[in-house]
């Protein structure tokens, strides 16, 4: 859990329907960045993903218009197969499973923990707050 969240965003009507976030981790923490939230127009299709940048690589998705892809420090560009299947709701559906298995065998995901859960619920209220008011917050 960072140690404080930084988020601005979108309000209507009271509710916060975007917003970016900066999860915050003190000197020497890792950089890490979000953005989400509910503006397309319709029509948009849902996509979600990622830009994560390394020492010697960056690590690009996009569901539906980038595939997972490598970028290493010598300039090329490599299409990454991971195991589980490439289709943009394949992480969902395999959290579902998780679940349903977990019920099934009566033993908690380590990947969907209660904890787990709570932590996501926290920062998802801490990022609101900060929309809100403008200011950092506390995650405690």
């Amino acid at each position: 859990m960072p140690g404080s969240v930084f988020s601005t965003g979108v309000v209507a009507d009271n509710v916060v329907s975007y917003l970016t976030t900066q999860y915050l981790y003190g000197p020497g923490g890792p950089a890490i960045t979000c953005s989400s939230g509910a503006l397309a127009q319709k029509g948009r299709p849902f996509v979600h993903g990622y830009e994560i940048y390394l020492e010697k690589a960056t690590l690009v998705y996009e569901s539906g218009t980038c595939p997972l892809t490598l970028y290493t420090e010598d300039g090329k560009a490599e299409q990454v197969q991971l195991g589980g299947g490439g289709e943009a709701t394949t992480a969902f559906t395999l959290e579902l499973e998780a679940a349903v298995a977990g019920v099934a065998g009566g033993k908690e995901p380590d990947l969907l923990s209660g904890k787990l859960a709570r932590n996501a619920l926290v920062l998802c209220h801490k990022e609101c707050e900060s929309v809100q008011t403008g200011r950092a917050v506390v995650v405690e």
